[in-house]
């Protein structure tokens, strides 16, 4: 069996499981935004 299916289905509970978790803390959108996208603005430089 390939463990690749099972790992991207994991990945992405844990995404949608902080995007709640996120939401119900009542936290900025446009910080998530750029804390997402941290890793590759790191990148340009």
């Amino acid at each position: 069996m390939n463990p690749r299916p099972l790992l991207h289905l994991e990945g992405a509970a844990v995404f949608v499981a902080s995007l709640y978790a996120y939401q119900w803390n009542h936290f900025s959108w446009l910080l998530f935004a750029l804390l997402f996208l941290a890793p590759d603005f790191s990148m340009i430089g």
